[in-house]
């Protein structure tokens, strides 16, 4: 599993070199948000679209998740459950 925790998920956002700002944002929410409460709070599409963009999910994917950020209907699907299946094997918190 893929950052359970806000400060697991900072951790993993540093080690993919996100923006300054997003990771100041994550500092505000619950220790217990993790991804799933951090994406559904987000209000930042291009953020989230990072996020996608950099976990090389399959285009169709990308797509849709696209399309749903131009309706306004990102927050309501669980595409935290994608990026943690894809992101299964990733170490929390190292640098390469």
């Amino acid at each position: 599993m893929v950052a359970t925790s806000t400060t697991e998920l900072i951790a993993w956002l540093r080690y993919m070199n996100a923006c300054a700002p997003s990771l100041r944002w994550l500092r505000t929410l619950p220790e217990s948000d993790g991804l799933n409460g951090a994406w559904r709070k987000c209000e930042r599409a291009d953020w989230m679209l990072w996020l996608i963009r950099h976990l090389r999910l399959p285009d169709k994917t990308m797509l849709l998740i696209a399309w749903e950020c131009a309706d306004g209907d990102i927050r309501r699907r669980n595409y935290a459950d994608i990026i943690r299946n894809h992101t299964a094997g990733l170490i929390i918190g190292t640098r390469k």
